[in-house]
């Protein structure tokens, strides 16, 4: 055929070209495929960062220096207590990050929690890793005593966990008061760590100064916390009269926040100051009694 013959025969595609161009394009598939890969994951980070936020409030460098700290201590426990203060911490930092990662993925990936239930509970997981922090530092610059107490320190960190449920009827914090209560955590959790080692007077004075910062915060929930705290450490350092003003000022901002565990708490503590209050009651009426007998006897010589 005539346009056969004036056609140009068709070039032959070289094996290796289709080869090569076959394997361009299964790395550009690829790529597009990473992109998307981290695309999704970047989405998830804020789920996913609990291990970044953990890095040094509790991490190899803390454990390095606590560890340095109670084996100079002196003390004949103090490798036993520091095996299991250290797994009692690794434990609790492993909860948090799982808390807080059940609680973020609840608002941002599964979309069954509101902003509102998301934004009070990230404040109690904030409160809870201040707490973890605070005891890091403490035992970081552990003596004997400190080291005699460590065990009942990390059995009185809050539960992470506690936070997954948290409920209240007011709203949480706005972004400024969110901002603030994050600098005021930490004062909070130092005053606590202060308190879970028996110093009473020292975690007192550490509390009114987180009270004086957060005068004019006007959040309830974190004022009622202050206030508890302040209450149990006067009852620390035998002061029940001034517990009890700390504890009635405690419960009506606790009842104001609708926070039914800070509310539980205040009755716990005020329940054992009425006890002690009624013993000293007790006590200064057997004094009396002993003055008027005192009296009369002296009386009758």
């Amino acid at each position: 055929d005539l346009l056969d013959v004036l056609s140009p025969p068709a070039p032959k595609r070289s094996s290796k070209l289709v080869i090569a161009l076959g394997g361009v394009a299964a790395i550009a598939i690829a790529v597009v495929v990473l992109l998307l890969m981290r695309g999704t994951a970047a989405e998830e980070v804020p789920c996913l960062d609990g291990l970044d936020r953990v890095r040094g409030v509790w991490d190899d460098g803390v454990r390095a220096e606590v560890k340095r700290t109670f084996l100079a201590s002196g003390r004949s426990h103090r490798e036993t207590t520091l095996k299991k203060v250290t797994d009692d911490l690794d434990r609790y930092a492993d909860n948090w990050i799982a808390a807080r990662r059940t609680i973020c993925e609840a608002t941002k990936v599964r979309h069954e929690q509101s902003e509102a239930a998301f934004d009070l509970r990230m404040q109690c997981i904030s409160d809870r890793l201040a707490g973890l922090g605070a005891l890091g530092q403490l035992f970081s610059k552990a003596d004997a005593s400190i080291v005699d107490k460590a065990r009942t320190a990390t059995r009185n960190l809050g539960d992470s966990s506690s936070c997954v449920t948290l409920t209240s009827a007011v709203a949480p914090p706005t972004p400024a008061q969110a901002a603030r209560l994050e600098r005021l955590w930490p004062e909070l959790a130092a005053a606590r760590a202060q308190s879970f080692i028996g110093r009473y007077d020292r975690a007192a004075a550490l509390a009114q100064e987180t009270l004086d910062h957060a005068k004019d915060l006007d959040y309830p929930t974190f004022t009622g916390e202050v206030q508890h705290l302040r209450a149990v450490t006067l009852v620390g350092s035998s002061k029940p009269v001034e517990a009890e003003a700390a504890l009635r000022i405690a419960l009506e901002h606790a009842a104001k926040a609708k926070n039914d565990r800070l509310v539980a708490g205040v009755v716990v503590v005020r329940a054992h100051v009425h006890r002690a209050l009624a013993q000293l009651a007790h006590q200064s009426l057997g004094d009396r009694r002993q003055l008027r007998l005192g009296v009369a006897l002296g009386g009758r010589s």
